[in-house]
């Protein structure tokens, strides 16, 4: 049995519109989707489990907040998704980042809160995470976009991790390198040795289990 589904889809927003004789199959085609990494064909609003997530940022995007998606959320869009509402957005500078957001209010510093749903933004600098403006701005350049929002490169998400280097990075990164394909070269330049040597040490031992 065939179901139709149409998909409204514009610059910030991405709306499934459903038959009632589809509504079921459309929830286990979606689900089928959310259960497996991202063969090149799921949004990002379909990677994400938490429907007030998808909320706050279908109007953080259409009220043009911009950043760049990294963290959790970035990371469900190329692997098997997780639950999670940790919102991690990335900015170059203090200056990109909107003083007022129509829907939100500000909490911290560098946290807006959506008013409907009680999501947290984090908005976050090269300052903030420790990380040198040049990478960061090749994370933003690299980025793509789905559902209306940029998202970190699967590449750029590694360069940002391998700053950080903590076992669940590592595991992240192992992640993004058998599903995503990801590498470093593109962010070579701007990696010190320990980052690189750590690459290497990640992507080695896995291949090394491959062929064992």
């Amino acid at each position: 049995m065939f179901f139709v589904y149409f998909i409204i889809i514009t610059q910030t927003k991405y709306t499934p519109i459903l038959t009632q004789e589809s509504t079921i199959k459309y929830k286990e085609f979606r689900m089928t989707k959310i259960n497996q990494n991202n063969n090149h064909n799921r949004l990002l609003f379909e990677s994400i489990v938490v429907p007030e997530v998808i909320s706050a940022l279908t109007d953080w995007t259409n009220i043009n907040a911009s950043g760049t998606l990294i963290g959790g959320l970035a990371l469900s869009f190329y692997i098997k998704p997780r639950h999670t509402q940790d919102v991690d957005l990335l900015y170059l500078s203090e200056d990109e980042i909107p003083l007022n957001v129509v829907g939100f209010k500000k909490t911290r510093d560098n946290c807006f809160q959506h008013n409907k749903t009680h999501v947290e933004i984090e908005v976050l600098t090269p300052a903030f995470i420790d990380t040198s403006e040049e990478l960061i701005e090749r994370v933003i350049k690299t980025s793509i976009t789905s559902s209306g929002m940029k998202i970190a490169s699967a590449n750029g998400l590694v360069a940002l991790k391998l700053g950080r280097g903590n076992l669940q990075d590592q595991a992240d990164i192992e992640q993004l390198y058998i599903h995503a394909e990801a590498n470093i070269t593109e962010f070579n330049k701007l990696l010190n040795s320990k980052e690189k040597r750590l690459f290497n040490r990640i992507t080695q031992y896995n291949e090394i289990q491959r062929n064992n």
